[in-house]
């Protein structure tokens, strides 16, 4: 150890172990620490494959321990070492202890520095290219009681940077954190996410149509001619198929862009050299990126250099960003679409699909009548899933609670084709039908890291007494469908906790949504909707994988065409259910994006309700909800009327109370 006069530290490094992680082989690195007057000491951080010894409290081999051994710091210099602390298990921790022995789980070690008065910080340095190490997850964190708020701040992400400047105003002892552990990310949506997600048009319950609203590419012109240097004018002419998007190229290969053309479609452009700095030498090439204004491929349909007209157009360039077409951003619904089509939930109800099933089919009691009580929910359509989450009234607010009673206080005595708040506001029927989703979108590999159902959930203070220890989140949702259909079950615990629960794992990995694939290419090239991630599973203390091999996808293969397909005529559906009481769903299906007015009317052809008003609708399949709690039973009639005119139909539905 090398000492200075002038300055005094001691870092001590001892394992907090929260989990602890084994890997395949022997994982460590060089952790350096300086007092900036060029005195440098080290530490070896490692994970040992061979988790831990019993005989000794460390898992590292005599090789590479660094322990004070229970002797107090030397009075100088800096001093990196691995002193014993009290883990979690009660037990005088080194370093790196494996407890559960697999390859998912979290290392911490605890960082304690302290600086000379005569030094103003400290720095450490660690080697590059820690994302490939172990799982790729190295963090240093700060501890919160840290009396130095920012050392207590401290959130650094050591697979990308190589160093830390810790600056200091006291010569008081500090404490700092590193975090190796599991650096895949997972995704998860709170009832709040599904509820909420719009499309590009800002309406709710939408999928975004994989339809090209623009279109981009690079085109490489090979300049032929004298060298030259600007100012030029009539250097290069390139006329487009399309106008460009905001009237400006996206670059244009180090000559300026000008254009005569009308604002919004200039298509026709002059590319010239601004200044005499700028040169162009016989041979050059000159690439021109662009954007174009429409969801179609991008051409060049004529050039000419020196004003002189050019044989043959170039074709746009194969990389390194090849020519595309721009789609809108998906959402969620996107997701939830594309898992019905595939069947990923393939329970079924009366021989028909089922979708996401909230409770059990098995009977829960009898009715006053004595018939069999039915306390569940399915969701035959992704539409379906929508309407439970949120209607016109809102969002599940009430009290968390099993299927037992509508908001009416009726009895649920059978199967709900959704179950919308205005039904029965419950937040836990959201937060039950999220799990669900979440777990099937991930088995469906529609989530950046899969085998989220898998997951281990670490019990909470405050969880129900009886959850099992080690429960896996498909363990969990399997168990929810006992407690919905309000069954005995040995896990005990209220419905507020149950709700706590669930609201804490449905909201581990939300976050804003962006996507991993979507569509792309000339087609574009239909993809299926996959989410990013959004935070490291490393971050979230209550849940943690098991193993890094997720078992396979499941749910048919993605037929997008089914998915995209557009209605050949204008159609006008029955509703359903009919007969009804109160409400009944309407749906019809357009050729394309249209304006549509449905409205409603008695026996006498009068109008006693307005769904739509020349309202605009998406090409495809639409509904509206008719909500007739207010009129009495009797024959009543729906008109549709598509563009003012091009179509309209009617239709003959039963109102029974």
């Amino acid at each position: 150890m090398k000492l200075s006069n002038k300055f005094y530290l001691l870092m001590c490094v001892s394992l907090v172990v929260l989990m602890s992680q084994t890997l395949r082989a022997q994982t460590s690195i060089k952790f350096y620490g300086s007092d900036g007057g060029g005195i440098t000491d080290s530490l070896l951080l490692v994970v040992h494959p061979s988790g831990h010894n019993d005989a000794t409290p460390d898992s590292i081999d005599p090789a590479t321990k660094e322990s004070s051994q229970g002797l107090p710091p030397p009075p100088q210099g800096i001093d990196l070492r691995v002193i014993p602390n009290f883990g979690w298990d009660g037990l005088p921790n080194y370093t790196s202890i494996h407890k559960l022995n697999f390859d998912t789980q979290t290392d911490v070690w605890k960082v304690q520095f302290q600086r000379d008065a005569a030094q103003s910080g400290m720095t450490f340095t660690w080697q590059s290219g820690l994302a490939g190490v172990g799982l790729g997850y190295w963090r240093i964190v700060g501890d919160e009681n840290d009396a130095d708020a920012g050392v207590a701040a401290l959130n650094i992400d050591m697979t990308t940077q190589t160093a830390l400047n810790v600056p200091l105003p006291d010569a008081d002892a500090h404490v700092f954190y590193i975090r190796k552990g599991d650096g895949a990310k997972m995704r998860t949506f709170t009832p709040d996410d599904v509820a909420d997600a719009v499309d590009s048009k800002g309406k709710k319950t939408k999928a975004e149509k994989r339809k090209a609203y623009n279109s981009e590419g690079c085109f490489t012109f090979i300049y032929s001619g004298p060298d030259t240097a600007g100012p030029t004018t009539a250097l290069l002419y390139v006329e487009f198929s399309q106008a460009a998007v905001n009237d400006v190229p996206l670059s244009s290969g180090g000559l300026s862009a000008s254009s005569a053309g009308v604002p919004g479609k200039k298509a026709k452009w002059n590319f010239d050299l601004a200044t005499a700095n700028d040169t162009l030498h016989n041979g050059d090439p000159v690439q021109i990126c662009y954007r174009g204004n429409k969801g179609k491929a991008l051409v060049v349909k004529k050039w000419s250099l020196l004003g002189l007209k050019q044989p043959t157009p170039p074709l746009p360039d194969l990389g390194p960003v090849p020519a595309r077409l721009l789609l809108k951003m998906p959402n969620v619904n996107n997701i939830g679409e594309e898992c019905y089509v595939q069947i990923v939930w393939p329970e079924t109800y009366n021989a028909k699909p089922a979708g996401i099933v909230i409770g059990t089919q098995e009977q829960s009691g009898l009715t006053l009548g004595g018939k069999p009580r039915f306390k569940f929910v399915y969701h035959p359509k992704w539409k379906d899933v929508t309407k439970t989450f949120a209607d016109k009234t809102g969002k599940h607010s009430g009290a968390a609670n099993c299927l037992e009673n509508f908001q009416s206080t009726k009895p649920i005595e059978k199967a709900q084709k959704a179950l919308p708040p205005g039904k029965m506001s419950n937040v836990l029927v959201s937060e039950a039908l999220a799990l669900a989703f979440n777990i099937g979108a991930s088995d469906a590999d529609k989530t950046e890291t899969p085998g989220f159902g898998d997951m281990v959930y670490v019990n909470q203070l405050g969880d129900p007494a009886g959850l099992p220890a080690g429960s896996t989140l498909r363990q969990i949702d399997a168990k929810m469908d006992s407690i919905m259909s309000c069954l005995p079950t040995d896990w005990g615990g209220t419905y507020l906790e149950w709700w706590t629960v669930l609201n804490r794992i449905n909201a581990a990995f939300s976050g804003a949504f962006d996507t991993l694939s979507f569509g792309d290419g000339f087609g574009p090239k239909p993809a299926a909707t996959r989410a990013t991630g959004v935070k490291a599973i490393a971050d979230v203390d209550f849940l943690y994988r098991t193993s890094t091999v997720a078992s396979p996808a499941i749910g048919n293969p993605l037929d997008l065409r089914a998915l995209e397909a557009v209605p050949e005529k204008y159609e006008l559906a029955q509703n359903y259910p009919n007969p009804f009481n109160p409400a009944t769903t309407i749906e019809f299906s357009l050729t394309a994006e249209s304006f549509v007015t449905l409205k409603v009317y008695n026996l006498l052809g009068q109008e006693v309700a307005t769904l739509a008003e020349n309202e605009q609708f998406d090409e495809g399949t639409n509904e509206v909800v008719f909500d007739a709690s207010k009129m009495a039973s009797g024959v009543y009639y729906y008109r549709m009327i598509v563009n003012n005119g091009d179509f309209q139909e009617v239709k003959k539905m039963l109102l029974m109370k």
